[in-house]
């Protein structure tokens, strides 16, 4: 599915393993319990609302991607690569977002309650409405 338009689809609960979603436009997907286990995300160019609600992304590398208001609730990001992103009001309650790299990220309005940041380089990260360094095992 390299270079898809995926806007809007509906691929939930689905099985999607080793799925090269690489420049792939996702905004406004649901992709929400998809197993993207072994996936490639890299490039995906638009995850703006995105529904990734209990997603496998692991180690998966989302750098440079714009992701307004996407829904990471839930999801484990584990070591994933999310240098230089917009993450602006994304969701982020209760996701696994230990060990990721957030440097650089733009961070308004992101939502990090209950989510588990232990190892998480923020460092450059721009969050204006408080996304407090530190935060949940935050590195600065």
């Amino acid at each position: 599915m390299s270079g898809a338009n995926l806007q809007g689809a509906d691929m939930s609960s689905s099985s999607q393993p080793n799925l090269n979603l690489s420049d792939a436009n996702l905004n406004g997907a649901d992709l929400k319990g998809v197993n993207l286990s072994g996936a490639n995300p890299s490039n995906v160019r638009d995850l703006s609302g995105a529904n990734l609600f209990i997603d496998n992304l692991v180690n998966a590398n989302l750098s440079n991607d714009f992701m307004e208001n996407a829904n990471f609730q839930g999801a484990n990001l584990q070591n994933t690569n999310l240098q230089d992103t917009d993450m602006t009001g994304v969701l982020l309650f209760g996701a696994n977002l230990s060990g990721p790299n957030l440097s650089s990220a733009y961070l308004q309005g992101a939502d990090p309650f209950g989510a588990n940041l232990q190892g998480a380089n923020l460092t450059g990260a721009t969050s204006p409405n408080g996304f407090a360094h530190g935060e949940n095992g935050a590195n600065c």
